[in-house]
């Protein structure tokens, strides 16, 4: 449907209110999702009010606003926050430095692959939670079972996502190389890298997020510090407000890290494959 018959028009209007028509158009999305924001959060803040919601059960917001206000001025929630990211990026940087490799080459070597994949696919089939116990009892409780356990939420998405990248790149290219004198080591810079980077873009965008999960899961059960150890604390004492600051404060860190990746991703769309009608 053409725009002209799907908006109404704003010809008839003064120049000050079709400007402002143009500015609410232009910014729709953002001023729909504000509305709706602030609508769940007024209902939110009346039922709790209206005790519909009993303040044992779910604080709200404008508790949960004082609260982030007290803690951010204490010595719990920044440090704890610290905590909580320093073990989430070792993790994440760890599952990328050994994930790629991996999945490269288990994609540019069929023995190889042959060798990887079965172990690959049965560990990634294994719920990661269920193992975390036996990686307490090996490594104990601390930095180093967090960081394991972050590792093996997002060194999946690396290794898969390589290995199907590698193995997408186009094979007429390849030889169309090799018959001009490439080396391998030439192959693999201008031709299967290139062609990689979308795939590891989505593999970091997945693996982000998964990272966010395993750090969470670790300090709820191999954790005396950190934000998932503050939720833990707080659900332990019925202090609901705390509880809420800390589940607050970790969706935002992934909302901020998802979209950070998204934007890095959009970035190399031009290098993704476009699929053919």
């Amino acid at each position: 449907m053409p725009a002209s018959a799907a908006e109404p028009s704003t010809k008839n209007l003064n120049p000050k209110t079709e400007g402002l028509v143009r500015l609410v158009r232009r910014n729709e999305r953002l001023l729909l999702g504000i509305l709706g924001v602030v609508s769940v959060l007024a209902f939110w803040e009346m039922a709790v009010h209206l005790k519909w919601i009993r303040t044992s059960m779910m604080s709200s917001p404008t508790i949960i606003w004082d609260r982030i206000i007290t803690e951010l001025a204490g010595e719990r929630l920044l440090p704890s926050l610290l905590v909580t990211f320093r073990a989430y990026l070792i993790g994440l940087l760890i599952a990328t430095v050994v994930g790629i490799p991996l999945g490269f080459i288990g994609g540019w070597s069929k023995k190889a692959s042959y060798i990887l994949e079965p172990w690959l696919a049965a560990l990634n089939a294994t719920p990661t939670v269920a193992v975390v116990p036996l990686i307490i009892i090996w490594l104990g409780i601390g930095q180093t079972s967090k960081v394991f356990i972050v590792f093996l939420f997002a060194v999946f998405p690396y290794a898969f996502n390589t290995m199907v990248g590698v193995r997408q790149t186009e094979a007429e290219f390849m030889g169309m190389a090799r018959s001009f004198g490439a080396s391998q080591s030439k192959v693999i810079k201008t031709i299967v890298f290139p062609g990689l980077v979308p795939y590891l873009m989505t593999a970091a965008r997945l693996a982000v997020g998964r990272a966010l999960i395993g750090v969470v899961v670790a300090e709820l059960v191999a954790s005396n510090t950190g934000l998932g150890f503050l939720i833990s604390i707080a659900a332990g004492t019925f202090d609901t407000a705390l509880l809420m600051v800390s589940v607050l404060f970790v969706g935002a860190f992934g909302l901020l890290m998802t979209e950070l990746m998204k934007t890095i991703e959009r970035r190399f769309d031009r290098w993704r494959p476009v699929a053919e009608s």
